[in-house]
């Protein structure tokens, strides 16, 4: 079966749907992760935790659905106004 796979990057969480090439939903998981408040009205996290969710996600989807030979189509969406900073080897400078 062919697979077209939806990953959402939220504040709390990174979530992975699964539907078939007809758009019916097959699966979904989820991993969450921290936000980080090292200051009042600050609300920052690690680019490295979102990293961690993804692979986590893809993990649990391929126990299920085997995501590497049927994968068929993929869509991203992200948060708004999250700004990753990187230097020039391309390391995170910082929390976004």
């Amino acid at each position: 079966m062919n697979y077209i796979l939806g990953i959402d990057l939220g504040t709390s969480s990174l979530k992975g749907v699964v539907f078939d090439k007809y758009g019916n939903f097959i699966g979904a998981k989820s991993s969450s992760y921290d936000v980080c408040n090292p200051k009042k009205g600050y609300c920052e996290q690690n680019p490295k935790f979102w990293i961690d969710a993804f692979e986590n996600v893809i993990e649990k989807l391929n126990r299920d659905f085997d995501l590497n030979e049927n994968l068929i189509a993929l869509s991203f969406s992200g948060q708004m106004h999250s700004l990753v900073l990187l230097d020039e080897q391309g390391r995170v400078l910082r929390d976004a």
